[in-house]
């Protein structure tokens, strides 16, 4: 009898917690960037830029996503973001966004920038590393 109790009490504990982090972390993606984000990371000057543009009445996570965004992928990039933040001399000028991470952007860029992405898209700036380097053609080209 002791034994279920324990157990029931042990689950509904675990369920509070969860309900607190997902909470938290729903209210953390929500809250304004200056209490937040701004607050721990040198983007000082993205922040101040971004609240001063044309953009400044949309969430940071509608463009950058959050850490549950896609899946394990996001959460994996975040998780890797914070180790290197806190073992690491880099800073912002020294990291770089990988190729999948701005296409990524870029494909949440399209959803209210149509006319622009297609643009893009149809130039040299939207040429992948496959688009080049896994092309038989390209290769050929680039040969002669």
């Amino acid at each position: 009898m002791k034994k279920k109790f324990l157990k029931k009490k042990y689950g509904i504990i675990i369920v509070i917690i969860g309900i607190i982090i997902c909470g938290s972390y729903a209210t953390w993606n929500t809250l304004d960037p200056q209490y937040t984000c701004a607050q721990c990371h040198e983007v000082n000057k993205s922040y101040t830029d971004w609240k001063s543009s044309s953009h400044a009445d949309i969430s940071c996570t509608e463009c950058h996503g959050t850490a549950l965004s896609n899946g394990f992928s996001s959460l994996s990039e975040k998780s890797g973001m914070i180790l290197t933040h806190f073992s690491s001399d880099k800073t912002n000028e020294d990291i770089f966004l990988k190729e999948n991470q701005v296409l990524d952007i870029a494909a949440r860029c399209a959803e209210c920038h149509q006319a622009e992405y297609a643009a893009w898209k149809s130039g040299a700036h939207s040429t992948t590393y496959s688009d080049i380097f896994m092309d038989p053609e390209q290769w050929i080209k680039s040969c002669t």
